[in-house]
């Protein structure tokens, strides 16, 4: 079983190919949002995720705290990332140690950004490699490697809460202006993994829930939506979404 979440494509993507050279079931991790504990009793189990801020998105820490696995399982997790970060490896492990078990290999995997503008390799290089350095992973997983050294340490109190958009701190990247050319289509409230978004007299309006998926900006049809950051280098960025990913299939991964 592969675990995913995704919001403008790139782990979709990364987890779908992953998947295939695994024959290993994908499943978005929305899908386990109103359960209670969640038992995966598969031999192998991977995790594809999006880093924002050094740490994997809040809603997937959330389903990792209902997570249930052997302890003999083999664990793996690819995080798509800007540039290159380690530190979100050590909240999966922290999580399935809590279940006895462990990670065992974990891969940086860059990817456009969808923050920060994209750092180094270019997002050509970056795309055109895809599914070249996700069967190298695939293979590596095939043969059991093991790259990570688990420091055995479970999560804390504040597992979730330290997620990026979780403290105050983080705030200034959560909030937007929506432009008059907003036409209340509504597609940033379905895509939305919170539901923190709704059409009010035919305007898009944003709640207090973001987890900083930026859904609503990269997806928007009419570019309404903008951010509000007073950050230069983000209020100036462009749209991007996965080439080979549609917002249909977003939408259908996280409320299906």
């Amino acid at each position: 079983m592969i675990f995913y979440f995704s919001g403008t494509g790139n782990s979709l993507s990364v987890a779908k190919k992953l998947g295939s050279a695994l024959e290993e079931e994908v499943v978005n991790v929305l899908h386990f949002r109103n359960e209670t504990e969640v038992v995966c009793n598969d031999e192998v189990i991977g995790f594809v995720y999006p880093v924002y801020g050094s740490d994997s998105p809040r809603v997937f820490k959330e389903f990792l705290l209902k997570l249930k696995v052997p302890a003999n399982s083999y664990c793996f997790a690819v995080g798509t990332m800007n540039k290159m970060d380690q530190h979100s490896f050590e909240y999966i492990d922290q999580a399935l140690v809590n279940n006895g078990a462990k990670l065992s290999f974990a891969e940086n995997f860059l990817m456009p950004g969808n923050c920060i503008p994209t750092e180094g390799l270019s997002e050509e290089w970056r795309l055109s490699t895809e599914a070249e350095r996700a069967e190298k992973i695939a293979e590596a997983v095939k043969n059991r490697e093991v790259n990570f050294t688990s420091p055995g340490k479970k999560t804390g109190p504040d597992f979730v809460q330290a997620a990026f958009g979780g403290s105050e701190a983080h705030k200034g990247f959560l909030t937007f202006i929506i432009k008059d050319t907003c036409t209340g289509c509504g597609l940033c409230a379905e895509m939305c993994p919170t539901k923190n978004i709704c059409i009010e007299d035919g305007k898009a309006v944003h709640g207090s829930d973001c987890i900083a998926c930026f859904s609503c900006f990269h997806w928007c049809p009419e570019k309404a939506v903008a951010f509000n950051s007073g950050m230069e280098v983000l209020d100036k960025r462009g749209q991007y979404t996965h080439p080979d990913v549609t917002a249909a299939m977003i939408i259908d991964g996280n409320w299906k």
